[in-house]
């Protein structure tokens, strides 16, 4: 040094002191600073004898080559220091460790410093295996590639190196923002941040600056079985992808069409991709798994067509306290259809239970009818009902409902004209569980029925024919005029419209008495349903002589009327409707009543009627 080999005449003449050799040529500008700033010698790594790393504390004294895996940020970092002699590859224990420092790269080849740290200062000598363990120490920052650069006293100079291995310091985990670990309405957007957070704390880890792509979701059945292709459901994020600054995204909207749980997974491999060599993938990705549960925003209650119609799906209904005469609510079925904010159909909604995400269900029933009328088996409230919900779509059935008004027997009432729409069903149901989950529906109904307050008028006979045709009338009261109605007397209209009635029982007996005997000359065949409000009947004689009868009628109650008695067939004739037979021989004469008249259980006082003989009924 200082000399030309080749030439005894190109030699250096003065004494040169603070040598510095480099690895690379610098330019004037570098040469000056060093002239300008440092006086002392430092020797590189390169040249001097003695070589220095920064190893995993755990590696021990001995293994020179062991990495420094991935760290995590604001989690104590233990690192061992190594020295050992350059030429003889041997611990060398005359050396004093000065400082450390954080290289901070930006780059995973780390190539772009962008800031150095100091991570230890002071005066340590090494043990006699070459070893220093500093204190452990803490980094709160990312860094995708960070280098441990060693400066130490060696023979009274200064020598610096750099580990050999590379590593990353990564946040511990990601978290969202707000948590959403509160159950989601489907089909709502959610505005959510991603957080990268250092070792176990909430704060934000600065330096973190990653694009991912798209997180992954995954659905589960209730029992926390993966999907197998039976839940459906499309989860959207928007944007599609996660760009970090500073640790943190910014704000995005997560939904989800449908219910259920699914599993969202955020995940980086990339950033400690510096480790790859010396870090397994468990250690250096940053992750987060979080289940979001969705559930339905409402429930949509449809009615099928809910239907008034009269007794037997007739013109009428009979005003009756005995409910076998009544009109008829039809069609109750309901469907519970469970939806999304937006009204898509949950097809998770579903049972069983065990798998799907339908609950039970409590349901409150409310049938209201103009005029508050009886009714049987009226649609019944039910908490916890288990529906049977396929694809979000349940239907409950109920009963038809019987209804009809209550009846005076002794006191006739106006017609009662009942609309549909004077009729509603009205049904709140809610989610046990999730018990914001609710829908409520009303439905009047279609249709109308129109209740008359009946009678049944026997007609009284007198004959001197063996067989007579004969009747009774089915009346209806009404103190205004009833069109297309015939008037049979004040206020009473034969019912056009009663082809349904009959007559349960006619007997004749030889009294008013039920109880009396059985008259054994007549008796009453080809009983019929009404025709037009008219129930005929033929009445036979088998008898030579005149003589007499009461018919005792057994009828439905509600065409019972009198001013004194209800309505037993059992009694007598103040008690149930009875009309009066006299069957006159040539021979003889039995005067009363005067046949065809129409009196049921009220009958003459006298008998002094004129008749016609051959057994002509005489007619008003």
């Amino acid at each position: 040094m200082g000399g030309d080999q080749t030439s005894n005449n190109l030699s250096y003449k003065g004494a040169i002191d603070e040598v510095k050799v480099f690895d690379r040529a610098l330019t004037p500008t570098q040469i000056l600073d060093l002239f300008n700033t440092e006086s002392s010698l430092v020797r590189t790594i390169t040249c001097a004898q003695a070589i220095l790393n920064a190893v995993n504390q755990n590696g021990g004294c001995f293994n020179w080559d062991n990495n420094i895996t991935t760290k995590i940020a604001d989690k104590p970092i233990n690192l061992t220091i190594l020295s050992r002699d350059k030429e003889t590859n041997t611990s060398i224990s005359d050396v004093n460790i000065t400082k450390l420092e954080l290289l901070s790269f930006s780059d995973a080849a780390c190539t772009s410093l962008y800031n150095t740290s100091t991570l230890w200062d002071g005066n340590e000598a090494v043990d006699t295996n070459g070893c220093f363990n500093p204190a452990s120490f803490t980094h709160n920052k990312a860094i995708k590639c960070a280098k441990v650069k060693i400066t130490a006293l060696y023979e009274g100079e200064t020598v610096e190196s750099n580990s050999s291995d590379t590593f990353s310091i990564r946040p511990e985990k990601f978290i969202l923002t707000p948590t959403l670990d509160a159950k989601l309405i489907s089909e709502h957007a959610y505005t959510f941040q991603v957080e990268a957070q250092s070792y176990q704390s909430t704060t934000r880890t600065p330096d973190f600056n990653q694009s991912l792509t798209t997180p992954t979701s995954s659905l589960l059945f209730r029992e926390g079985s993966p999907n197998d292709g039976s839940l459906e459901g499309v989860f959207s994020l928007n944007p599609n992808n996660l760009s970090f600054t500073d640790g943190l995204t910014p704000e995005g909207n997560i939904s989800f069409n449908n219910v259920g749980i699914l599993t969202l997974e955020i995940n980086d491999t990339t950033w400690a991709e510096v480790d790859s060599d010396d870090t397994p993938l468990a250690e250096r990705r940053i992750y987060v798994e979080q289940n979001l549960t969705f559930i339905p925003d409402h429930f949509d209650i449809g009615f099928i067509s809910p239907i008034m119609i009269n007794h037997l799906d007739g013109d009428f209904t009979y005003l009756s306290n005995d409910l076998n005469m009544s009109a008829w609510l039809k069609n109750l079925s309901v469907t519970l259809s469970a939806k999304g904010e937006k009204g898509g159909l949950m097809t998770n909604y579903a049972t069983p239970q065990s798998l799907f995400y339908a609950n039970d269900l409590n349901i409150t029933t409310s049938l209201h009818i103009l005029n508050n009328p009886i009714m049987i088996i009226p649609p019944t409230s039910e908490n916890g009902a288990h529906l049977s919900f396929i694809a979000g779509v349940a239907d409950v059935n109920y009963s038809d409902v019987r209804f009809n008004y209550p009846r005076d027997y002794k006191v006739p009432s106006e017609p009662i004209m009942i609309d549909g729409g004077d009729a509603n069903l009205s049904i709140q149901v809610s989610d046990i569980v999730d018990t914001t989950v609710r829908g409520e529906g009303t439905s009047l109904f279609s249709g109308d029925a129109t209740f008359y307050y009946g009678k049944i008028v026997p007609e009284d006979i007198k004959t001197g024919e063996d067989s007579v045709p004969s009747k009774s009338l089915i009346e209806i009261y009404s103190t205004t005029n009833l069109s297309g109605f015939k008037k049979e007397t004040s206020r009473w209209y034969i019912n056009k419209d009663d082809n349904i009635s009959t007559i349960l029982g006619l007997l004749a007996k030889e009294s008013r008495s039920i109880s009396s005997a059985t008259s054994t000359y007549t008796s009453a065949q080809n009983i019929l349903t009404a025709d037009k409000g008219v129930i005929p009947y033929d009445l036979v004689n088998t008898h030579d002589n005149s003589y007499k009868a009461f018919y005792h009628l057994d009828i439905p109650n509600w065409l019972w009327h009198s001013q004194y008695s209800d309505y037993n067939a059992s009694s007598n004739c103040s008690e149930h409707p009875c009309f009066e037979y006299i069957y006159e021989s040539e021979n003889t004469n039995i005067t009363g009543i005067q046949s065809g008249v129409f009196k049921g259980s009220a009958f003459a006082s006298d008998f002094n009627t004129s008749t016609k003989r051959k057994a002509i009924k005489l007619l008003r």
